[in-house]
């Protein structure tokens, strides 16, 4: 993957696997906001900063989502498993 250059990690390798990679990048972090209603100059109902590596950044902010996400549940005539949306 070419994480190495000259035998030091590359920014992409720190950005991967550093502990801490905003101690050497420190925009390298997601701001998840809710705002109430539909336009970005609502009101914040939720604020989370997530920082960490890119994985934990990724798998934070999509726990950010599915917790501030409006979800619908039905269960269809016929069928035994709950349909979502």
């Amino acid at each position: 993957m070419k994480l190495l250059k000259y035998k030091k990690p590359t920014n992409g390798a720190v950005l991967l696997f550093a502990k801490h990679p905003q101690r050497f990048f420190l925009q390298s972090e997601v701001n998840c906001i809710k705002f109430k209603g539909i336009n970005v100059t609502g009101e914040m109902i939720d604020l989370r900063t997530v920082d960490g590596d890119v994985f934990n950044q990724l798998v934070e902010s999509e726990k950010f989502i599915f917790d501030n996400i409006a979800l619908s549940a039905w269960i269809e005539e016929g069928k035994l498993q709950q349909q979502e949306r």
